[in-house]
């Protein structure tokens, strides 16, 4: 009896993971929409500000991660780290605004 290499059979694997991507994509443009109406609500002055650098966060997140979908949709597998620590920035800067605009500095 010869044993036969293994052959990989990824499964669903690259599926499940390009789908992952487009969801972070889709929530972040959900936040980005959120975000914008707070910022509408407050009038576009100062008190905007931090609502709409947290727009252009989300809108890099979700420009990375429709990037990222569509290249592991079209088999481009590999693991990127790029994307990985641009959506780990941009998600921290986001939670920060927000948290640092829900605090009531009186």
């Amino acid at each position: 009896m010869t044993s036969q290499p293994a052959t990989r059979d990824p499964g669903l694997q690259p599926e499940r993971t390009t789908l992952s991507w487009r969801r972070t994509a889709l929530s972040s443009a959900a936040v980005a929409a959120l975000l914008g109406h707070h910022a509408a609500e407050q009038g576009w002055g100062p008190a905007a500000i931090a609502p709409l650098v947290a727009i252009a966060a989300m809108g890099v997140v979700t420009f990375v991660c429709f990037r990222r979908g569509h290249q592991l949709h079209h088999g481009h597998a590999v693991a990127d780290r790029a994307s990985i620590g641009t959506v780990s920035a941009a998600m921290v800067v986001c939670a920060l605004i927000v948290i640092v605009s829900m605090i009531d500095v009186r």
